[in-house]
Formats: C-alpha cells, sequence, structure tokens
C-alpha cells in the first residue's frame, strides 16, 4: 500500500515555522514531497522520481532555464534519518549522480552525517551534504529573500554550505557592528561616528565602514591629508577592482580607519544570481586575516568594524548584515518609528538562516534624537512606552541609554581635533556626546556578556 502524502497545507505550515521535528513528524514518503515542495518554492523546476525504480535511488531532479533551455542542474536524495547518514549511502548516491555529469548532487536529511561520510564526500566533486539544521536554515533564508510567489531566481543550498565554510572573527577577536534601519533621517551615521569617537577615546582601533552611496559618514569622517593616486572606496571594492585592505584610509584620528563610499555605489548590483554570492563574498573579505589597521601593521586585527548602512532593504544592507556580530537600531520615539525596525528584523532573521550561529543578532534598539526629559529610555514618554511595549513582543530590546536632541553633535562632526593623534574626541562638552558615551559602555558590556 502506498504511503500518504501530507497535503500542501501541512508543507506550508512547516515551511512558515520550519523545524526538524516537524520534518520527523512526516512519513518517508511525505519528507521527500516536503523537500520537493521546499525546492519548488527555492526558484527550482521539480521533477519527483522517488516512485520510478530505475535502480538509481535518486527522488529529485531539478531544473531550470539556462540559455533559453530547460537545464537539469541538480539531483536530490532525500534521508528521513534520526541516526547520522552513513558512508556507504554517501558513495551510493554519488555513484547516481554519476550519469548526470554536470549535475550537482544534493543529498539532504533530517539528522547529520557521519564524520567518515562527509571525508567520502569531501573525494567527489559537486556533492552536497545538508542535514536537517542546515535544511531548516535554507527553508528560512527562502522564506526572507523573497515575495511571495516570487520564483524568478533560484536560490541554491550551497549557499547556506557556503556560509558555514567561512572563517569569521570570533567576538572576541574583532566585534563586527552594523548600524541599520529602513528609515532614514534617524541617526544611523551619527550613532556610527559617534560610537568610533568614543571608542577612540578609549584607545580602541576602529575601522568605520560606508555602505550609503550618499557617503554621510564619509564626508563627515575627517581623512587624513595625504595623497593617493586613484583612491579606492567600496565601489571600487564591489566592482572588484581592488580589495577591501586596498580600500582602507587613515582618518585624522588615532585609532580610527576608514573604507569610504561614493556615488557610484548605487550604480552597483550584483543582479538577482548573484545576490547571495555577493553578501557571502563581503563577509568572507571583511572577517579576512588582511583587514588590520595599516598603522599597526605588527597588530592582527581591528578592535571593533562599524557598517554604517543606506536607508530601504536593498542589497548593501545585507551586505552589513552578513558580516555583522551585532546589529544596533537607532529608532527615534514617533507613530511610525518602529516600522522601520519591524522590516529590519525580518531581514536580519533571513541573513541569520544563512549564515548560521555565527551570523548576527539585534542587540537593541537605540532611541536618538529625543527632545524630552528622560535620562534612560524607561523614562520616555507615552509614545516611547508604546514603542518599548511593541518592540519587546516581537523580542527586541531597547537600550537602556538615549540620546537626546543636541544640535552640537552634528556641529562637531567633521572638525578633527587640534592633534589629530591624540585621540581625544570625547570631552563631555555637551549632553549628546555624554549619552554616547553612556550608550558605548552599555554597548561594551552587552558585547562582553555575550561572547
Amino acid at each position: 500500500m502506498a504511503q500518504s502524502i501530507a497535503p500542501n497545507e501541512t508543507f506550508a505550515q512547516i515551511f512558515a515555522k520550519p523545524t526538524v521535528a516537524a520534518m520527523l513528524e512526516l512519513t518517508p514518503t511525505g519528507f521527500e514531497h516536503f523537500v520537493e515542495y521546499v525546492f519548488q518554492r527555492a526558484g527550482y523546476r521539480v521533477n519527483f522520481i522517488a516512485g520510478v525504480y530505475d535502480g538509481s535511488g535518486l527522488d529529485l531532479h531539478l531544473h531550470t532555464t539556462f540559455n533559453g533551455h530547460d537545464t537539469l542542474v541538480a539531483v536530490v536524495q532525500v534521508k528521513r534519518f534520526t541516526d547520522d547518514v552513513a558512508p556507504h549511502f554517501v558513495n551510493a548516491f554519488a555513484g547516481s549522480t554519476l550519469p548526470h555529469m554536470g549535475a550537482r548532487g544534493y543529498l539532504v536529511t533530517t539528522s547529520n552525517y557521519k564524520a567518515d561520510a562527509r571525508a567520502q564526500a569531501a573525494k567527489h566533486e559537486n556533492i552536497y551534504l545538508i542535514n536537517g539544521e542546515q535544511f531548516v536554515r535554507y527553508i528560512n533564508y527562502i522564506r526572507g529573500s523573497r515575495s511571495e510567489g516570487d520564483l524568478s531566481v533560484v536560490i541554491p543550498p550551497e549557499s547556506i554550505l557556503v556560509a558555514d565554510s567561512i572563517q569569521r572573527r570570533s567576538v572576541k577577536q574583532t566585534r563586527y557592528i552594523a548600524i541599520a534601519n529602513n528609515k532614514g533621517g534617524i541617526g544611523k551615521t551619527t550613532t556610527a561616528i559617534n560610537m568610533a569617537q568614543v571608542l577612540d577615546s578609549l584607545g580602541q582601533r576602529v575601522l568605520l565602514v560606508d555602505l550609503d552611496s550618499q557617503g554621510n559618514l564619509t564626508q563627515r569622517c575627517p581623512q587624513h591629508k595625504q595623497v593617493v593616486p586613484n583612491p579606492k572606496h567600496l565601489g571600487t571594492y564591489l566592482s572588484h577592482q581592488c580589495t577591501l585592505t586596498d580600500a582602507i584610509r587613515q582618518t585624522d584620528y588615532a585609532n580610527v580607519w576608514l573604507i569610504p563610499a561614493a556615488p557610484d555605489l548605487r550604480l552597483i548590483d550584483p543582479g538577482a544570481n548573484g545576490f547571495t554570492a555577493s553578501i557571502l563574498d563581503f563577509a568572507r573579505d571583511i572577517h579576512a586575516s588582511e583587514i588590520v589597521p595599516p598603522r599597526y601593521q605588527t597588530l592582527s586585527d581591528f578592535d571593533w568594524v562599524i557598517l554604517d548602512t543606506p536607508t530601504a532593504v536593498e542589497y548593501r544592507i545585507r551586505l552589513a548584515l552578513g558580516a555583522a556580530h551585532f546589529i544596533v537600531i537607532p529608532t527615534q520615539v514617533e507613530t511610525f518609528a518602529a516600522s522601520g525596525v519591524f522590516l529590519l528584523q525580518e531581514t536580519a532573521n533571513a541573513i541569520s538562516a544563512l549564515t548560521g550561529k555565527n551570523g548576527c543578532r539585534i542587540a537593541g534598539a537605540l532611541i536618538t534624537d529625543y527632545h524630552g526629559r528622560g535620562s534612560s529610555s524607561s523614562d520616555v514618554s507615552d509614545k516611547g512606552t508604546a514603542l518599548r511595549a511593541g518592540l519587546s513582543g516581537s523580542g527586541i530590546p531597547m537600550f537602556n541609554s538615549l540620546i537626546h536632541h543636541d544640535q552640537g553633535i552634528e556641529n562637531a562632526h567633521g572638525k578633527p581635533p587640534s592633534n589629530p593623534f591624540v585621540g581625544k574626541w570625547i570631552q563631555g562638552r555637551n549632553k549628546g556626546e555624554r549619552d554616547y558615551k553612556a550608550f558605548v559602555e552599555e554597548m561594551i558590556i552587552y558585547v562582553n556578556s555575550n561572547i
């Protein structure tokens, strides 16, 4: 008797909140069809061949269009296992892929793989082992990377495996912080540059990265006066004309360096099919051992990398989130302030699915440009209380620190100290500076407690 197959409603429910436990509740045949469903949602045209007894043991053929022609790009075998997959299954699968030269082979399981099974797979080109946890992440990345019904671009599962292969610096080594919010004018650049100011005053080595084509951070962070022929910037790197190391510039502050932006950033588009690869390439490069302060060649690392992002969800925000350990979300106390935070949370969840356990997490929302009298975020007005409640309901914490409105912060940017290598930015001249100093101290405690 044929095994029953769960209806698409069940598949949709598991797809919306995927867990290995939920997939194990399916029958073996049901899990095969669920994997078929997932690859369809990933943009493939799928042929279900599990019932065809051709001796191959394959379950799915994945097709895309290449040069106007329908092309078999991958074959899939599915294992609904609770025990780790042994090497003989991998060898058998590798043999089944041989008639399909040029196609990739995806072996998908709900469990994991024995070490010698992985060793066997490494001997075969184009064989990819996807365990249960990675398949859950793949589903979440698909969900967070496209709108409902959009199947125009194929999302390949090996993106998850590539992300896992990236050698990231630990938080103990270098702290990567993305400053992000979908809304504009809420203090992202002001927060980035003031964080650098405070950290510089503490003797911490900081790399600022300007991912916004408007280049506000680049304009407001005075750069060391030096003649640089054909100066490089982030756009040069994204156009594959230089390395990230080539683009690092000294600023007029003792412990702060900058990868500047340029207007042509907005013209650089990796294309839909290069979207995920671009995120992973940037993460690999910004975490590379070559990214060191130019004046400290004997030292191995920056202490902090702070990534300032553009407004709206676009691929340069995803570049920052793909590289970051933590996300700081500047926001303001206003009726629609939370909308940008929630949209960013969705994007962050998708990128976290891609990058896995070493990926980004939201450190918290930071109230900026506050016109009230409160001394902390718990003292804000009714609108602020509503904002805190709304964010808390979505699992987004809020920093206790509060940044008051202070025109002195804006006026101070771009004016280097009289001795540019003393590193004394924070002099307590205005309340905004003191607020940012308190925030950075809180941020350091948070980071150190989450190492």
